[in-house]
This record gives C-alpha cells, structure tokens and sequence, in this order.
C-alpha cells in the first residue's frame, strides 16, 4: 500500500537556508515610549524630592540651633545689661576721689589739731602720741608737720620721758631751725635736763636759747631758769 502513497520529495538543507521560516516582528508604540519618558522623568524627580526633603529637615535643625543660640545670646546680654546697671547705679552712689580726698583731708587735718590740742591740755597723752606718730609716718610732707613734731616732743616731755622729748624737740630744732618752735624746743631741751639734774647741760641750752632768740618769748623763760639754777 505504501507504493501506491505519494510522498512529497525531502526537504533538503539548501532549500531550507533559501527559503527561511519568517519571524515576527515586535514594534514599540509612540504611547509606550512616551510612558517610559514619563516614568523615568517622575522617577527622577521624586529622587530630587528626597533629596530637597533631606536638606529642608538639616535647615530645619539648624534654625532651631540658631534660635537656641539667639535665645542664650538674648539671655546672655540681658544678664549683662542688669550686672551693667547694677554697677552704675553703685557708682553713681559712691562718692567721687576727689570727694573722698577732701574728706580724708578734712579729717585728717581734724584729727591732728584734737591730738596737738589734747598734748597742750595734758589730756589723753598716750594715745594722741601714738596717733600722731602713725600720722607723721603717713604724711611726712603735710603742711603740719612742724605743729605735730613740737607736739609729740612735748608729749614726751609731758610724760616725763625726758630723753624722747630732747630728741624729738631736736628733730625740731634741725628741721625747722629759723621757725618760733625751735625757741620753744631748745627752752624745753633745758627744762628736760633740769627734770634729769643736768644743771650743766641745761645752762648750755638756756644760753643758746638767749642767743639765737633774742627777741622770742623762750628768751625769757630761758633767763628765768638760769635764773633758778644759779640760786
């Protein structure tokens, strides 16, 4: 039976590279390229709206910094602007140098004439020596210096502590040699040496009393203990 069937002749490898089986083609659409566009153009842009979201969260931090930082400032110069007031308003209060020179001059000056007149009263003695020395070593160049050494000689003197009184009425006598007070201190030199019985020391201090201060008042109380002396 199979020689009465017909058969097509085989296909041979020549025949087939000749006529090849045909492929379809796929075309893309102008719609899908546009999609892709899209998709990639959205895809981009919400990248860029992360990153912008990233940098608006860091600015918001830093505004906050900042204004941490403006509020301690504001704090800060507040604080400053009180301590500031505080110390005006003191300073307005407290007396100017001048003032508190005037003052300590006023009472400086007070103070030595209460301690010169309570030597010359025999009151007090002790303590207006003591004050007066700390005052002379304050204010070595005061006007008063004369007044206050002729006083704390005669403090001595007063106390019966004869050989401080003739030193100090000395001091008096070699700083001031031309002044009334060296008459006075060079009388009460003699006087001082009458207290010790030094009759001879005493003459020699009357006498140069009597020369030097011909027309003083020591003069003549100078005669006068010579006077005594002598018998």
């Amino acid at each position: 039976m199979l020689a009465h069937c017909k058969f097509p002749p085989p296909t041979t490898s020549d025949e087939q590279t000749q006529n090849p089986p045909v492929q379809q083609e796929y075309q893309i659409s102008p719609q899908q390229v546009e999609q892709a566009k899209s998709e990639a153009t959205i895809a981009k842009l919400q990248e860029e709206l992360d990153q912008l979201r990233g940098k608006f969260e860091v600015l918001g931090y830093e505004v906050e910094q900042l204004r941490d930082l403006q509020k301690n400032t504001t704090r800060d110069i507040d604080s400053r602007l009180s301590v500031l007031e505080s110390q005006q308003s003191i300073t307005a209060k407290q007396p100017s140098t001048s003032e508190i020179a005037r003052s300590v001059a006023v009472t400086s000056n007070e103070s030595i004439d209460t301690w010169i007149s309570n030597i010359n009263q025999n009151i007090s003695v002790a303590h207006s020596i003591d004050n007066i020395l700390k005052w002379l070593d304050q204010t070595p160049q005061h006007p008063k210096r004369l007044s206050a050494l002729f006083a704390l000689a005669k403090g001595y003197f007063n106390q019966n502590d004869h050989p401080r009184a003739i030193q100090g009425f000395q001091t008096v006598v070699d700083d001031y040699p031309k002044s009334g007070e060296a008459c006075d201190a060079r009388y009460y030199q003699g006087r001082s040496f009458v207290k010790l019985g030094d009759s001879k020391n005493a003459k020699l201090f009357f006498q140069e009393t009597i020369e030097i201060c011909p027309t003083h008042s020591a003069k003549e109380k100078s005669e006068y203990e010579l006077k005594l002396i002598s018998g």
